[in-house]
């Protein structure tokens, strides 16, 4: 358990839990400083959508290369991964390290079956873009509708 809880709370099943996962993110967003051993891990923010066709897909990367990056589809899922590099002159001693950094891999469950042969993805100004295209049985089927009378 997190020593910044009081133990009281601690013990209580739902607030324990809440505080315990919660309290450290809200210090680290209000608190103008981080000690340079704890330097930011990077891991991109993601957008994803669906109509009738595909899934699509955003992820910022900036600073990232095509050869930084992984993508792969098996079995209904999706994987992004890779490694932000950081940028320090051999030799060169860190003072301050406030820019996001590491390896990284996020796993999104796909909506429905994609055809994992026909992917398409572009790595455009730090933004990567992914279009997942659905399998034909997933796709919506227009079913005709006769009167009778």
């Amino acid at each position: 358990m997190n020593s910044l809880i009081p133990t009281s709370w601690q013990r209580l099943p739902l607030f324990g839990d809440v505080f315990a996962a919660e309290l450290p993110s809200v210090f680290e967003s209000v608190l103008p400083f981080r000690p340079a051993s704890s330097a930011p891990v990077f891991v991109p923010a993601i957008d994803a959508w669906s109509d009738a066709d595909a899934l699509h897909l955003r992820a910022d990367v900036p600073g990232l290369q095509i050869e930084d990056l992984e993508l792969s589809v098996h079995e209904g899922f999706l994987t992004l991964s890779g490694e932000r590099k950081t940028e320090q002159a051999e030799g060169a001693a860190l003072n301050r390290s406030e820019r996001a950094h590491g390896r990284f891999e996020r796993v999104l469950e796909l909506p429905f079956e994609v055809d994992a042969s026909q992917v398409q993805a572009e790595l455009k100004q730090g933004v990567l873009s992914v279009r997942l295209p659905k399998v034909e049985a997933a796709k919506p089927q227009r079913i005709q509708v006769t009167a009778k009378n």
